[in-house]
């Protein structure tokens, strides 16, 4: 009996892929009733016998194929350094002529805050839907309106306070992000802290797309700390990722981050590694690289990627490829500035590939201080080499120039990004991301009004805000 049933589903399975397979399939359960029937006498009440309905041949083609071609490679372009505010630098890659539409994201900053830099309403005062050059922000003005979209803020540098109207305030360290969605209307500052050493405050942050039935949710905020992030090494050691939101190599993230679905991974590539990151299919992907030299893509599509460029993606193809090359080794990265510029060279680093550092005996280093900056230095000053760097929040200073100083230098790291494309129209003005022009104005009006989500907004100024005024 078993063997019989046995057979009868391998045929159902066989068949269905060259035929009807309803047609089919009621044959074989009408056969399969009167051979139940007949051995019986009657149909078990107790058991009900169901064969099971095989996928037509074109999904398994697209699933198999998925599962194992790569995504090519859509379009590379550098995200160019331009002033922002007053004294501060920002990269933007997203939302400019390069990149406008590109569901579900709609801006990517990678930004830098110098000591004395003023930059209250960064990347959240947002650009012109057809700017092509970013729009400064106001030097004396510490607090804004946002009205959707959520923003992802990463710090990979320094620390940036952050307050609203809700009576909400905190700080990111580096390491950490902030998921914050605007929804109906929240007002907000955010000012990065003075280093003890006089770095930069560095992060990056991403605006995305809210849905159009969320677009009048309440605020809400997420931080995320470092240490709750998941890690993960694979290719012997090569490769070392952070799931900040979505799945990679059996490893999930942190749930409940965001409304709009959306993977972000944190790549770290030592020479001779290699990683194959699984993506949804349809997703719109890139990733944006941070140091070093990292190769995208696979066969004659493959293209060598720079520092400070953003990589975009098609949706066609269920994994992302990138490697280094193991020649990466003899190249360091800034030892041709190093013998040919006078000045402080640094290189963001994250903490988690600082914890790896090997450092060589002959560097004599001594511990200085505890310092809170998540960055390596090197500054030449007369054939001696000095370093700082973040982890275990020390600082640390190198007498003598190491010989092999250059493989300080040679990490390779990427954000890896991909979310859901959103089917519906963007109508963009500064702050105000919503879905026609009618909800544009509306919001405008609503926040010239103090009503409608803004009512908090009212004579309200943030505490830390007030410390740019004058």
């Amino acid at each position: 009996m078993k063997l019989f049933l046995l057979t009868l589903s391998l045929i159902v399975a066989i068949s269905s892929i060259f035929f009807n397979r309803e047609s089919i399939r009621e044959t074989l359960l009408n056969q399969l009733h009167i051979f139940t029937t007949n051995s019986s006498g009657t149909i078990p009440s107790s058991r009900t016998i169901h064969l099971p309905r095989f996928i037509s041949p074109s999904f398994f083609a697209s699933k198999t194929a998925n599962m194992t071609t790569p995504r090519p490679i859509q379009k590379v372009f550098l995200a160019r350094e331009q002033a922002e505010g007053a004294g501060a630098r920002v990269r933007r890659s997203i939302g400019t002529e390069n990149l406008k539409n590109f569901s579900p994201f709609l801006m990517l900053d990678h930004f830098s805050i110098k000591p004395g830099a003023g930059f209250p309403d960064h990347p959240h005062r947002g650009q012109e839907t057809q700017a092509t050059t970013l729009r400064p922000f106001p030097p004396i003005n510490c607090t804004h309106k946002t009205n959707p979209p959520p923003s992802i803020t990463y710090l990979l540098q320094g620390g940036v306070d952050h307050e609203d109207f809700a009576g909400n305030a905190g700080t990111i360290e580096a390491g950490d992000l902030q998921f914050m969605t605007a929804g109906k209307g929240i007002m907000h500052a955010e000012m990065p802290r003075q280093n003890p050493d006089g770095s930069a405050n560095v992060g990056m942050q991403l605006w995305v797309d809210l849905p159009e039935k969320l677009k009048k949710c309440e605020p809400r905020y997420r931080d995320l700390r470092a240490k709750e992030i998941p890690k993960i090494d694979i290719d012997d050691g090569k490769v070392h990722v952070k799931v900040i939101s979505g799945k990679s190599h059996g490893v999930d993230s942190v749930q409940e981050l965001a409304y709009t679905p959306v993977w972000i991974f944190d790549i770290e590539i030592k020479p001779g590694g290699k990683i194959e990151q699984e993506v949804p299919v349809g997703w719109n992907a890139f990733a944006y690289t941070l140091s070093g030299k990292t190769l995208f893509g696979s066969g004659e599509g493959k293209r060598k990627v720079d520092q400070y460029f953003n990589v975009v993606f098609k949706q066609e193809g269920h994994v992302v490829n990138a490697e280094v090359e193991e020649s990466a080794k003899e190249s360091a990265r800034f030892s041709k500035y190093f013998l040919s510029l006078d000045l402080l060279l640094s290189l963001v680093l994250f903490a988690h590939s600082l914890l790896r550092l090997d450092l060589p005996t002959p560097c004599n280093l001594t511990l200085l201080s505890r310092l809170k900056y998540n960055s390596i230095s090197f500054r030449k000053t007369g054939g001696h080499l000095s370093g700082c760097l973040l982890q275990k929040k020390s600082c640390l200073y190198s007498q003598k120039k190491p010989k092999d100083y250059a493989k300080y230098t040679n990490t390779n790291a990427t954000v890896l990004v991909a979310g859901q494309p959103l089917d519906q129209k963007v109508v963009q003005y500064g702050p105000f991301v919503l879905n026609s022009e009618e909800e544009v104005y509306q919001a405008m009006m609503d926040f010239q009004t103090k009503t409608n989500g803004f009512e908090r907004a009212k004579g309200w100024r943030s505490e830390i805000g007030k410390t740019m005024v004058g």
